[in-house]
């Protein structure tokens, strides 16, 4: 298994990548090949039965902005399709991890989405829950006073 960076690729592969990319960022392009050897004759193996995990090292990239998170994946480019496939991020947050069973040329790519807050709102249903019980307590109030006072003249 053999891992290599492209540094040149031709404009349509670059398009197909940044298409499926969207509005993430491509960090790196590499090529993954497989290559058997049988006695002088060596050869690539294009695809597996099974996939397989791979964990490539992340280049160096700008930091995570304050109130983002960077959401990892892998775009490759297989018979001229691209696909995009998850990733995990290592627990030392220097490489990522994916499945893959087919091998030829692959991108690293990265989002940065807004970190999702669920914001603090008051729509008062405590407050009427309050008033709702102190109103019911105070019609039971006044309604054991008046019965009493009936019963009593």
């Amino acid at each position: 298994l053999v891992a290599n960076k492209i540094s040149d690729v031709n404009n349509e592969t670059a398009e197909k990548f940044k298409n499926v990319a969207g509005n993430g960022t491509i960090a790196e392009l590499f090529d993954i090949q497989i290559y058997l050897n049988y006695g002088s004759k060596v050869s690539t193996l294009p695809t597996l039965s099974k996939p397989i995990t791979l964990s490539v090292a992340l280049p160096e990239l700008p930091e995570v902005k304050k109130g983002t998170s960077r959401v990892y994946y892998v775009l490759r480019m297989h018979d001229g399709e691209v696909e995009k496939l998850d990733a995990t991020l290592s627990e030392d947050g220097k490489s990522i991890s994916f499945e893959t069973d087919k091998f030829s040329e692959y991108a690293i790519a990265y989002e940065d989405v807004k970190d999702v807050t669920t914001p603090q709102t008051f729509d008062g249903i405590s407050m009427y829950m309050t008033l709702a019980v102190i109103s019911l307590l105070t019609l039971t109030v006044v309604g054991y006073a008046y019965k009493k006072k009936s019963y009593n003249n």
